[in-house]
């Protein structure tokens, strides 16, 4: 079937005007049908912010409402971009901290229910966790395993309705981003408030290592999109972070199922 194109450039055609006489590519990305639609990204526009609006009806089009400049701070940089690079995966590390968690625990019959060999890849791990806890008779298997755990009593039933209700799973990575971004805006008042007056009272050290966790986890997401030969710097990465978390949210608010790909890699390929 030929997939339907989600044209995300400026709106100037719309407006009858020409667009401006720059050769900066523009993004173009690719929508599947069907309940598990992927976004394909042709090219990377590294000075556009997006916006995603999805047209109703079947093979909705994403297009892009808005354009923005550079940041007007470092601060706005980091608080506009880091919560959204770190929200990305967290669809991810929730599964893969579920498992995690069953195999610290001791959970019985744990390698029958949920296959993974030995050294078996984060990604791999993932992967077959999400399978069992979306097939019924593995997750009713996982449910009656964990039910006398006191930290995962609860919990599997918790994150299978995740996984499978997209609406739940678009409020999830809203809260998680809205969480960071408040968190990294209380580290930099705190910042702020040591060059200033020399003190705080706020304690540091639990502040500390969150910044250090925050610090550890973006230099790891960006050096894996570099890598993956995603992007080709720093700032090409955050911003595709940006656009994967936003193209993920609508993905999700939309309706279409939630599939592997999705937690494993968001909605850009």
């Amino acid at each position: 079937m030929i997939p339907y194109r989600a044209s995300l450039r400026s709106d100037l055609a719309s407006r009858g005007l020409s667009e401006p006489p720059d050769p900066l590519a523009r993004n173009r990305w690719t929508i599947c049908p069907g309940p598990a639609g992927r976004f394909g990204s042709e090219q990377v526009d590294e000075l556009d912010r997006n916006e995603w609006t999805l047209s109703s009806g079947p093979g909705g089009r994403f297009h892009r409402n808005r354009h923005t400049s550079a940041y007007d701070s470092i601060a706005e940089s980091v608080t506009c971009r880091i919560p959204e690079l770190l929200t990305t995966g967290y669809l991810y590390r929730l599964t893969r901290n579920y498992y995690e968690d069953c195999r610290r625990t001791g959970v019985d019959s744990l390698d029958s229910i949920i296959p993974v060999e030995a050294n078996a890849s984060g990604r791999s791990v993932v992967r077959e966790t999400f399978a069992a806890l979306c097939d019924p008779s593995r997750q009713g298997a996982l449910k009656q395993s964990t039910a006398f755990h006191s930290l995962l009593s609860g919990r599997t039933e918790e994150i299978a309705l995740v996984l499978s209700d997209s609406a739940l799973a678009a409020k999830s990575l809203s809260a998680r981003r809205q969480r960071l971004h408040w968190h990294l805006q209380r580290l930099y008042r705190v910042r702020n408030s040591i060059i200033h007056t020399g003190s705080t009272a706020t304690s540091l050290s639990a502040l500390t290592a969150h910044l250090q966790d925050y610090v550890e986890a973006t230099l790891t997401h960006v050096a894996a999109i570099i890598a993956s030969g995603k992007a080709t710097g720093i700032d090409a990465a955050l911003e595709r972070s940006v656009d994967n978390h936003e193209a993920a949210t609508a993905v999700l608010e939309s309706g279409q199922a939630i599939d592997d790909r999705l937690v494993l890699d968001g909605a850009l390929e």
